[in-house]
């Protein structure tokens, strides 16, 4: 029998405060620029969830993470659901802004069908309707 993969499997996963990451390649701001000029290498979302998930006190700046996650749904006019979705999750959180959390996850659920991210679209509103039950859970006031 001949295995289909023979390269070994390499975990480069990394624990941050808590935050696992998958592995540990984080970009520094002087040397990436806006970030928009990456766009073409990965989803500006990944990003932008990293700087709203890291707290402001070793480095995080879920203001600066939320423009990011704004430029990654500009590149695809707001038709990938997920970002939308991340950006409630883990922005809007770190911002404790209620309304930002409801406001974004109301757009996933009440979207229309994007037949180039339909699947991906389809996984997003589920998860946006389980985070819209849960939105009691993430926020003080």
């Amino acid at each position: 029998m001949i295995d289909a993969d023979p390269a070994p499997k390499v975990d480069l996963g990394v624990d941050l405060g808590g935050l696992r990451l998958r592995n540990p390649v984080v970009t520094a701001s002087g040397c990436f620029a806006s970030g928009r000029e990456m766009a073409r290498f990965f989803a500006l979302s990944t990003l932008g969830a990293v700087w709203c998930t890291v707290p402001a006190m070793v480095g995080g700046n879920p203001k600066f993470g939320y423009e990011l996650m704004q430029r990654s749904m500009a590149l695809t006019k707001r038709g990938s659901h997920g970002t939308l979705v991340m950006a409630a999750e883990r922005c809007a959180v770190a911002l404790q802004d209620r309304k930002l959390y409801y406001d974004l996850l109301m757009e996933v659920i009440q979207a229309g069908d994007v037949p180039e991210y339909r699947l991906p679209n389809k996984l997003a509103r589920k998860r946006a309707e389980r985070l819209l039950k849960q939105i009691d859970e993430f926020f003080y006031d």
